[in-house]
């Protein structure tokens, strides 16, 4: 306001505001919240002030609804009514291990899920209402960006509570962390073991049944894998391929 201490971040939003204007003009029937996106792509204020301030925070010159998508802190987990009021203000929210996204369309005034193929899907469309209303629940909620979004050039990683989610699906997972090559882990199942008799005895568990957590590493597979307190707290998760 005094046009001393001026930042880069300053300078980017005086120019994303000079550009979201001039796209008005040019196209007075297009809607606000489309200009404010094509702003963005060319003078990315919010990912600017992100870096800069590094907190979550408001201002009372500014509505919070303005800010929230701007000032949030990244990577911090929210319920689900704060992840839409991010996507409302204009942002992309999403589960840390989803390789897609949702956002808020204006147009339609619905969510719409952006998949990790690629597809787009209205969220009233949903084909599985359960799994929807199970991530509506969820209190682990983050804004999607080109870091922690594959579909935006990122990459997801996640919690060991949700690395033993994508195990029981039958995926394999791995700690970024590792620092051996092709090192992942995945559930087995069907486990037997051949005695010393020669007899084949298939492994059943009263609480676990006939499965076990496998290590697959460069020296072979281990059985009955143990995570480490460090494994277990990490938030590096990734799905293998």
């Amino acid at each position: 306001m005094t046009g001393k201490d001026i930042k880069q971040h300053d300078r980017t939003l005086m120019e994303h505001e000079l550009l979201e204007m001039k796209i008005k003009r040019e196209n007075p029937d297009m809607e606000h919240w489309k200009a404010h996106q094509i702003a963005s792509e060319k003078y990315d204020y919010p990912k600017e002030a992100i870096e800069y301030y590094g907190i979550e925070t408001t201002s009372q010159k500014w509505p919070v609804v303005f800010l929230y998508p701007f000032l949030r802190k990244r990577g911090s987990e929210m319920k689900f009514e704060e992840a839409l009021k991010a996507m409302k203000a204009g942002s992309k929210a999403k589960l840390p291990s989803w390789g897609g996204y949702w956002y808020w369309s204006p147009e339609k005034e619905t969510i719409i899920m952006h998949t990790k193929d690629g597809q787009e899907l209205d969220i009233r469309e949903t084909q599985s209402v359960v799994y929807t209303l199970q991530n509506i629940l969820s209190d682990e909620w983050i804004i999607a960006d080109e870091v922690n979004c594959p579909q935006l050039g990122g990459e997801a990683t996640f919690s060991f509570g949700e690395a033993i989610k994508y195990l029981k699906r039958g995926s394999k997972v791995a700690r970024k962390g590792w620092n051996g090559k092709k090192q992942y882990i995945q559930l087995a199942t069907g486990i037997s073991y051949k005695a010393a008799d020669g007899e084949v005895v298939n492994c059943e568990h009263n609480a676990i049944g006939n499965m076990a957590v496998a290590f697959v590493g460069t020296s072979g597979v281990q059985m009955g894998w143990l995570a480490s307190q460090a494994d277990m707290l990490a938030e590096d998760w990734i799905v293998v391929k």
